[in-house]
């Protein structure tokens, strides 16, 4: 990744992808809730052990959908405008990094 950053750094590329991300993020996270609220309405009508079990499950998977969804939707911070914050962060991930000129 270095290699392809440093030598062909495209930051309208990197908007695209950011788009792209943030998009499936936000479609996690509104599927993570519509799953966690679907769980929720099952208190009434499924009670004991299973029932409590599946909502544990749902609950986790919802809770790491958001993770992701959240994560996604952050890569829509960089923008064709914000090639040195950009650069900036990944000198910061992965040391001495200058865009190519």
């Amino acid at each position: 990744m270095d290699r392809i950053v440093r030598e062909n750094l495209d930051s309208g590329a990197v908007h695209d992808v950011g788009r792209l991300c943030h998009g499936h993020g936000t479609k996690f996270l509104e599927f993570a809730e519509q799953i966690r609220q679907a769980a929720t309405k099952t208190e009434h009508t499924w009670q004991g052990e299973a029932g409590d079990a599946m909502r544990k499950h749902v609950t986790q998977l919802a809770d790491h959908m958001s993770h992701s969804g959240s994560a996604g939707e952050r890569w829509n911070t960089f923008g064709p405008a914000d090639e040195q914050r950009l650069a900036r962060y990944l000198d910061e991930q992965f040391g001495a990094f200058r865009p190519a000129r």
